[in-house]
């Protein structure tokens, strides 16, 4: 564990995605897109909520899709 950070291996497989440009100026929607791909399940160990951010204008918000 390089810096202390704990890794952590993302499953395969297919994800819902919505992208979020201009992220650091809107921090606020981020939870908002969030519950909209999540609809009405719940994530948990199995389905993670993930950030990826690709730039410093572009950040993907992913969760798994259920199977």
């Amino acid at each position: 564990m390089k810096y202390g950070y704990e890794w952590l291996i993302i499953d395969k497989g297919e994800y819902e995605i919505e992208a979020v440009l201009k992220w650091q100026n809107n921090t606020a929607c981020i939870k908002d897109v969030f519950h909209d791909l999540m609809g009405n399940n719940r994530p948990g160990k199995s389905r993670l909520c993930i950030e990826w951010y690709q730039s410093d204008d572009k950040m993907l918000c992913m969760i798994r899709k259920v199977t």
